[in-house]
């Protein structure tokens, strides 16, 4: 049987982003590709975004969560 609470547990610990996290975005990036050209990311130093070095865009993380959509990220300049 499907437990709706843990769903809702699971949602604001992931909202929340607190070090009791499920998966904090260190992890996502294990998993996590670029959406434009798949290629690798990296965390910003401040943790306010995720890096394409190939593309030259910048995902931002918004309440803890990468916001993975090409017509949202930031430009860095140059790139495919």
């Amino acid at each position: 049987m499907f437990a709706w609470g843990s769903l809702r547990v699971y949602n604001q610990a992931w909202i929340n982003h607190s070090p009791g996290n499920i998966m904090d975005i260190k992890e996502l990036l294990e998993i996590l590709a670029c959406p434009k050209c798949k290629g690798e990311l990296m965390l910003t130093e401040p943790e306010d975004g995720l890096v394409c070095q190939a593309c030259n865009l910048m995902y931002e993380i918004r309440e803890g969560i990468p916001v993975m959509l090409v017509e949202e990220a930031k430009d860095l300049g140059g790139g495919k």
